[in-house]
Parts: structure tokens; C-alpha cells; sequence
């Protein structure tokens, strides 16, 4: 299931899980406004942020997942955070969602739902809005 990221109810579970990977946490006046949290089994495994430009162009800004939740569930929730920018952007009048290729996680998560191994061809079935 997703829903949509509120800042007063999931930035210190965000906080948590960049904690939990070593990373930093951003200062609460830089993390995006537009997100998504994906729960498995009603438990939050990860979020995704979206940067939307003021031309027909909608990025996935940052990606961050439960390091204490299974491979599984976190390719789950990834391939399922990505249909709520994809819907949501479209929405709003956008028509081109594209990703950060250097994001493994995402790549993977693409791949591993049979939407091929290569950065233009992962780029190329979300223009087409197969994915």
C-alpha cells in the first residue's frame, strides 16, 4: 500500500533509515515535499521523492528503504513507489517521468520486473508509460 509522505508523520522514520545505512540525515528544510511511503504487511519498507520541474518533466529525486526489512519486501516497495509519482505526475499535467539511473536500487528493482538490463531501455518503457 502507498501513501502519500507527510513530513510531521514520517521524517523520523526517514531519519531512521538513513541512520541505519550510515548516511546522513538532511536538514528537514531541504527534504522534498512530494513523496510516497510504501508499506508491506502494513509496515513502512521505503519512500520515494519527487522533484517536479515547471516544464512536462518529473524526476525521482531520492529513493531510501528500511535496511532491517528483506530484499523481497524492498523491491516490492520500490516497484510499487514507483506507479504513485508515475499517477500523481500525470495528474498534475506532466508527461515524461524519469528516474536517476545511478540509483542501483532502482535499477534493480526495474530489472528484476523484467523491464531490461540497460539505462535507455529502463528510460524508454517509462517514457512509453510502461511502467
Amino acid at each position: 500500500m502507498i501513501i502519500e509522505f507527510e513530513k510531521e508523520k514520517h521524517l523520523s522514520l526517514i531519519n531512521g533509515w538513513a541512520l541505519e545505512r550510515g548516511l546522513e540525515i538532511a536538514p528537514e528544510s531541504i527534504v522534498p515535499k512530494i513523496g510516497w511511503v510504501s508499506l508491506i504487511k502494513e509496515i513502512p519498507v521505503a519512500a520515494v521523492f519527487v522533484y517536479q520541474t515547471d516544464s512536462s518533466i518529473c524526476f525521482i529525486e531520492n529513493l531510501i528503504s528500511s535496511k532491517q526489512s528483506s530484499k523481497e519486501d524492498r523491491l516490492e516497495a520500490i516497484r510499487e513507489l514507483f506507479d504513485a509519482p508515475k499517477l500523481d505526475h500525470r495528474t498534475k499535467g506532466k508527461s515524461f517521468f524519469a528516474y536517476a539511473p545511478n540509483v542501483d536500487s532502482i535499477t534493480e528493482a526495474l530489472n528484476f520486473s523484467g523491464y531490461g538490463k540497460s539505462t535507455l531501455e529502463l528510460t524508454l518503457h517509462i517514457y512509453r508509460g510502461e511502467i
